[in-house]
């Protein structure tokens, strides 16, 4: 009987840690993804970020002009984050406040969550590309490795510390930027795009390094890949958009690929990212290998999204 109070105090404090009861929200949508995301199921519903470019769409008509200079374009859209970051903010905390109904709010945010992470629908892809060429190859790969380091690990780390009041802000500058669209890691093209990139970076740079770690570790399970990728966080280099640039590059360094970057040398050639000897010419049996480092780096995600709940929960219960 003497036990019991502290015990009882212990949960409670486990049950109001609104930091845990994110992170059990996003496993519920991430499970939801993986097993019914594909695009015969979920996937046929449209992603959070093409909803919230709509609803910003007629605004980046009126603002995003060709006759007008760089300069005034930089400038409507520092205008437009200091209106519609607020917005996308005030917005996610009223969804909160939702999402703490019983019953109702759990299984919506799991729905919502589930159409931002997307795993399943990019992982689809290459059963659905046949015949199998070297540009698909690469393309799959570089879309598996942005889609699991920004709509899975950046995702998990914004929504586990600020629910979606944090979440759909970074939804919103991945919407406006064409994220998901975005191939390569050069800044977008149009003046108007680029100046929401800086923003765009620094929330996303957690996961991006949390993904550049994980493919780095995986490594060491998954034969033929390269021990040393590691090394690829010194070959990053500050040009472009260095939350697309760190996990590709750690990708590359591991598998012994080489992606196109978008940019152009000094010379005017296509820039690569990756190894001197690293192969551009793909075949089957790279895809594979391919695969099998993203299922490894899919496995470690679950195991350090559980030992982030742990440490969530000593914390929780040490207060």
């Amino acid at each position: 009987m003497k036990t019991r109070g502290p015990h009882i105090n212990e949960l409670s404090a486990i049950h109001q840690s609104p930091h845990l009861t994110w992170l059990f929200l996003f496993g519920l949508g991430l499970l939801l993804d993986l097993v019914i995301g594909g695009r015969g199921g979920l996937g046929r519903l449209p992603h959070v970020d093409t909803l919230l470019a709509l609803l910003f769409a007629p605004v980046a008509k009126r603002l995003d002009r060709a006759q007008r200079s760089p300069k005034a374009l930089m400038w409507r859209a520092v205008l437009a984050q200091c209106v519609f970051l607020p917005l996308a903010y005030i917005s996610g905390e009223y969804l909160n406040t939702f999402v703490a109904l019983p019953y109702v709010g759990p299984p919506v945010a799991a729905l919502i969550l589930a159409r931002t992470i997307a795993f399943r629908s990019a992982w689809d892809q290459n059963r659905e590309s046949r015949p199998l060429t070297a540009e698909m190859a690469r393309g799959w790969t570089e879309t598996v490795t942005h889609t699991l380091t920004r709509d899975w690990l950046t995702t998990a780390a914004l929504f586990t510390f600020g629910g979606f009041a944090l979440l759909l802000p970074f939804r919103f500058l991945c919407a406006v930027t064409n994220q998901r669209e975005l191939g390569g890691t050069a800044k977008p093209a149009s003046a108007f795009e680029r100046a929401f990139i800086p923003l765009f970076d620094l929330a996303s740079l957690s996961g991006a390094l949390w993904a550049g770690l994980l493919f780095a570790l995986g490594t060491l399970f998954v034969p033929g890949t390269q021990l040393t990728a590691i090394a690829g966080f010194a070959a990053v280099r500050l040009r472009g958009i260095l939350s697309r640039v760190i996990p590709l590059t750690i990708v590359a360094y591991a598998l012994d690929f080489s992606f196109a970057s978008g940019h152009k040398g000094g010379d005017g050639a296509p820039a690569w990212i990756g190894p001197k000897q690293g192969r551009a010419k793909l075949t089957s049996d790279d895809l594979r290998l391919a695969s099998k480092l993203m299922l490894t780096a899919c496995g470690l995600s679950f195991v350090t999204m559980a030992m982030l709940g742990l440490i969530l929960m000593v914390y929780a219960t040490g207060r």
